[in-house]
Formats: C-alpha cells, sequence, structure tokens
C-alpha cells in the first residue's frame, strides 16, 4: 500500500469496534477517501 501525503478535510468520523474509528475526507487529488484508523480510540494508561 502506498503512503500519500496531501491537505484533506474531515467529513465524518464514527466509531468501528472498541478502539477504530472510519475517517472520510474529501481531497483536491483523490476526492472523497475512506481510512480506517486502528486503534485510536483506545487510552494508554501504565
Amino acid at each position: 500500500m502506498a503512503v500519500t501525503t496531501t491537505d484533506a478535510v474531515l467529513l465524518r468520523a464514527h466509531a468501528y469496534g472498541e478502539t477504530s474509528r472510519v475517517l472520510r475526507f474529501l481531497t483536491r487529488d483523490r476526492g472523497i477517501v475512506g481510512v480506517m484508523a486502528r486503534g485510536v480510540r483506545s487510552t494508554k494508561r501504565g
């Protein structure tokens, strides 16, 4: 999978499972892009 860097506007974010989120971005280069962000809602308490 290629890594791409671009400016984007977050359109929507919703919870998926216990610790993840599904994100929708609008970019000039690629239009609407969907992303799965795993583990972003977990707390790192030690």
